[in-house]
């Protein structure tokens, strides 16, 4: 393929209609910078393989577009996944294999608990999201309008309308402040969100079924954490994301960056890691079930909606709720025989 040499930005896409994801992969490119072929064709074969790969009782997403960029300038893979106005989207730069599946691993995780899951809690929740994304895509298109409006010569009527619509949109942002503040806090104690919290510890495990690797997420993860801590704290929270690791709740610190989202289920994962050892691929990837059922359960037991209307609350530490999610995985397994 010949490319032009002088594109501000090209747009490669790959369309995969056939799998359990239907999935477009876009690659846009810098100013003078090749995306090479083989590598969009390796992303695409991850997503055709983890499609087939998720066991049948996790629904797929049917929305999921995902955005790949090349960045010789930057040193560092970065990828994150978002769900906003209905779509589902994963962002990666430099990135292939271990970052894409565990993005999706979140877009996997979100689809099955915000629009399939039939926790009390989340269906609040979900209703929650549904405002919030309605908000943000009327916002837009009062924000398209103001653009049009001011192409347009001065006019007392149109500087109304601007000063209307403007208006609007500031209401929009303060309705959905409201509705973070009312929903999305975590109350009484210091730590990540325990919904992000089950979703880094899903997401890490369909990473490590998926390539059957232990310290998969800690190779992924170790060149951004240099620019953060020290070397003793790094070798401390690799173990929190190794699934080759012996950690007992007991030992798990209930403080900064212990209980960060990432490494909260740090224990869990030496848990996960033990009881998939020597267990094939096809074993590995139906656990996935088995675990999302588990934090169902989890969930279900022991978060609570707080007196004063804010959603979840999560009063344990760190070694209680892995000593619960731990109990909820071997009761799973036990009850699916997995």
């Amino acid at each position: 393929m010949v490319r032009p040499k002088h594109t501000a930005l090209l747009l490669m896409l790959v369309c995969l209609p056939a799998l359990g994801f239907d999935v477009c992969v876009e690659a846009f490119l810098a100013m003078d910078t090749a995306y090479p072929e083989e590598r969009l064709a390796r992303i695409k074969r991850f997503v055709e393989g983890l499609g087939e790969e998720i066991p049948s009782g996790l629904a797929l997403p049917k929305d999921l577009k995902m955005y790949v960029a090349n960045r010789p300038d930057m040193r560092m893979s970065q990828a994150f996944s978002q769900a906003s106005h209905g779509e589902n989207v994963i962002h990666a730069v430099n990135a292939e294999g271990t970052d894409i599946v565990h993005e999706a691993g979140h877009v996997i995780f979100d689809h099955n608990l915000f629009e399939i899951s039939q926790v009390p809690l989340v269906q609040e929740y979900r209703e929650f999201r549904k405002q919030f994304a309605q908000s943000l895509k009327s916002n837009d298109q009062l924000e398209l309008e103001v653009k049009a409006l001011k192409t347009k010569p001065p006019s007392p009527e149109r500087d109304n309308a601007i000063r209307r619509l403007e208006s609007q949109i500031d209401d929009g942002d303060d309705f959905r402040l409201r509705l973070k503040e009312k929903y999305n806090r975590v109350v009484g104690v210091e730590r990540a969100h325990p919904i992000s919290c089950y979703s880094e510890l899903f997401s890490d495990a369909l990473a490590f079924a998926k390539f059957g690797k232990p310290r998969v997420m800690v190779d992924a993860a170790s060149k951004r954490m240099k620019e953060q801590f020290d070397d003793k704290t790094i070798a401390d929270i690799q173990r929190g994301r190794d699934f080759s690791a012996d950690l007992k709740p007991e030992e798990w610190p209930d403080k900064h960056p212990y209980n960060d989202a990432h490494l909260y289920y740090g224990p869990t994962h030496s848990f996960i890691g033990q009881h998939l050892a020597g267990k094939s691929k096809a074993q590995r990837m139906q656990f996935m079930e088995v675990l999302f059922r588990a934090i169902e359960n989890d969930m279900k037991n022991h978060l609570t909606i707080t007196a004063d209307g804010r959603f979840y609350t999560n009063a344990r530490t760190t070694e209680q709720a892995n000593r619960d999610l731990i109990d909820a995985i071997k009761l799973e397994s036990t009850t699916s025989g997995h």
